[in-house]
């Protein structure tokens, strides 16, 4: 009859708990490393999600240092497009609308830019609107305004970034809006062929 030698049955249970050890070692430096991945993988996000919202409000500083201080501006009807009005060339014709442009605008006491009841073509752009949220203040506001284009303006800090109301043929383009109180850009009974493209809102 055969009698196993004990030390061999010790040697092969020892063996495989070395061999179970070495496998969940591997199985745990596995897991480690993944984990490791995840969390620099995270890292690196929340840092270019930062860094990217620095470079964006650096920019928008350094725009506002090259723009000309501009009181809020009111147009009612066609016949307000003025230079009083901030309007800098054109004549309100398709081929060669109003332009309003290059003005930073402290919204603190008005509407920044607020225009009612016109039907001529215009293009605000190259602004800065700022600092209405404390007075319920919109950044620009149309009121049954027809063939506008707002283009590169940032609107923050404001209770509206931007609002359109009974409006239509408008277009919103290359606009960065953020920190307002309420909606970024707001379109109310205004559904008809406004277009808005390109633009930031956070």
């Amino acid at each position: 009859m055969y009698f196993p030698n004990p030390l061999t049955k010790f040697y092969i249970s020892a063996k495989h708990f070395i061999f179970s050890v070495i496998e969940m070692r591997k199985t745990a430096l596995v897991i480690s490393i993944i984990a490791g991945i995840l969390v620099l993988s995270a890292v690196v996000a929340i840092a270019g999600n930062e860094r990217s919202a620095a470079v964006t409000e650096t920019k928008i500083e350094s725009n506002s240092r090259t723009l000309t201080p501009h009181a809020p501006i009111y147009i009612e009807g066609n016949a307000g497009f003025t230079p009083e009005n901030g309007v800098v060339s054109g004549s309100g014709t398709e081929g060669n609308p109003y332009i309003i442009q290059n003005w930073d605008i402290d919204a603190s006491t008005a509407h920044g830019v607020e225009i009612r009841n016109t039907d001529v073509y215009f293009i605000i752009r190259n602004y800065v609107i700022h600092d209405g949220k404390s007075n319920d203040i919109y950044g620009i506001y149309f009121y049954s305004v027809q063939n506008g284009k707002i283009d590169n303006v940032t609107s923050y800090n404001n209770y509206y970034g931007i609002c359109l109301y009974s409006s239509s043929n408008n277009t919103i383009t290359n606009c960065n809006v953020y920190n307002n109180s309420d909606y970024g850009i707001y379109l109310h009974s205004s559904s008809n062929n406004n277009t808005i493209s390109n633009c930031t809102v956070y």
